[in-house]
């Protein structure tokens, strides 16, 4: 069990964690890409250090993604309780965020979550049972929203219990970034995230690309992150519109490995749609009209970001097919 200083992490007059070396078998890196939101970052910070597993078996990378808050101090208030480093980058993205952190890990396994994610003080020890029974398998928890007064977060959170049902129904094929641990060696063998789904998305072509691989992915039901990201009407526009955008780039690559067709894609999505029924219906009236109509937004902002990414990939395939001016010098007078 973590000591008091762990639950309560402070820098006053205690004294600092001398780790060492982070090696051998059952250590985890936990990997956290983050941008502008110091707050949410500290509380997903004191869910890690109030994890059950042992700390020293525990290192923690954050990435700053090009934000403009500094977070010296964020990261500075747990270095006595957490075996934590701070790295910065240009705004790449996420999935940028994500392989450095990787890169530099040092742990066996790689936790990544997300900075607006808590993960409850047994995620670690739950999830480790798995990922030594399956062997090289990726393994993800589940995802609950802890904003349950906030209609948005709500029915974000709805998307995407609908999507694990759905993609997840006959064997598990998909876990979300913000709850995803796996070996270190094998994330690096399939090349990590793929940075071109700078979007959104990425989670979802590495656990193809890793499926495909020949790799298992296992669901842990008691592994559990909480969500705390407080959507507002236009937050949750945006959010939608890049999960649009990251849809048509996983369209499009799974079309390039021969995976789906256009026509198949759209089945696929009237498919899952109709998955919404049931849950609909175990809502309150009121709250069941409220879901309806921002389900609607999403279809909406989802769509939106599709056809704007389909745009930006003609106009990139026409640019690359335009002849480009000849630099050479050869037959010059």
């Amino acid at each position: 069990m973590k000591s008091d200083r762990a639950r309560h992490p402070s820098t006053h007059g205690s004294q600092r964690l001398d780790r060492g070396e982070l090696a051998g078998p059952g250590t985890f890196s936990v990997v956290i890409a983050t941008r502008n939101r110091p707050g949410q970052l500290a509380d997903c910070l004191r869910s890690i250090a109030r994890q059950d597993y042992p700390g020293e078996a525990i290192e923690v990378v954050v990435i700053d993604d090009g934000g403009e808050e500094p977070l010296d101090d964020v990261v500075d208030a747990f270095r006595d309780v957490l075996d934590i480093r701070l790295l910065r980058q240009l705004h790449h993205g996420p999935a940028a965020a994500r392989n450095r952190g990787a890169r530099l890990a040092r742990g066996e396994f790689l936790a990544f979550t997300d900075d607006d994610c808590r993960p409850r003080p047994d995620w670690l020890s739950r999830i480790m049972p798995a990922l030594r029974q399956y062997g090289r398998a990726m393994a993800g928890g589940r995802t609950v929203n802890a904003l349950h007064s906030n209609a948005f977060s709500s029915t974000s959170q709805m998307i995407v219990d609908r999507a694990y049902a759905y993609h997840n129904h006959r064997s598990t094929r998909f876990v979300a970034s913000n709850n995803m641990v796996l070996p270190a060696s094998a994330f690096h063998a399939v090349a990590g995230f793929d940075t071109s789904f700078r979007p959104a998305s990425e989670d979802r072509d590495l656990c193809a690309r890793w499926v495909h691989a020949g790799f298992e992915i296992c669901f842990v039901h008691d592994a559990v992150v909480e969500h705390a990201h407080d959507l507002s009407l236009a937050g949750f526009v945006r959010q939608h519109f890049r999960y649009g955008r990251g849809a048509r780039l996983y369209m499009e690559a799974m079309r390039r490995r021969g995976a789906i067709s256009k026509s198949g894609w759209i089945r696929e999505h009237l498919r899952f749609l109709c998955t919404f029924a049931a849950p609909l219906r175990r809502l309150r009236a009121v709250r069941q009209s409220t879901t309806v109509c921002v389900l609607a937004v999403w279809q909406l902002a989802n769509l939106a970001g599709f056809i704007y990414q389909a745009s930006l990939s003609v106009l990139g395939t026409v640019e690359n097919r335009r002849p480009r001016p000849s630099t050479s010098t050869e037959g010059a007078e």
